[in-house]
């Protein structure tokens, strides 16, 4: 087999780029509730990992749950996971049980630019 040059991984780089973007983005704010009020102005913001596994705040021996877990949001976050893996693993298992290779990016070029 030839050597694999750099042009080879760039592909796979560029979607594990993308992959830990997407998991990062989990932490980030996703849903902002402002209320203008006649005396005060309130407002609240709760990431993507607390709208899917839930939210409680607590203020002494007061304990107040406002997000409960939602199952399909933290569908949203695992699926894509587990695609991502199972892709790698089937790829893996094809190149190294039969000598198939399932993406070959050596002959092509990423927007002209590699």
């Amino acid at each position: 087999m030839a050597k694999k040059g750099v042009k080879y991984y760039i592909p796979g780089a560029i979607a594990l780029v993308f992959g830990i973007a997407a998991f990062c983005m989990m932490f980030l704010e996703g849903v902002k509730y402002s209320a203008d009020l006649w005396l005060f102005e309130t407002s609240s913001s709760f990431t993507g990992a607390q709208l899917a596994f839930g939210y409680s705040e607590s203020e002494g021996a007061l304990s107040v749950t406002v997000l409960s877990f939602n199952f399909m949001a933290f569908l949203a976050f695992l699926l894509p996971v587990i695609g991502g893996l199972f892709e790698a693993a089937t790829a893996l298992f094809m190149e190294y049980g039969f000598g198939a290779v399932a993406w070959d990016y050596s002959g092509s070029t990423i927007f002209g630019l590699f």
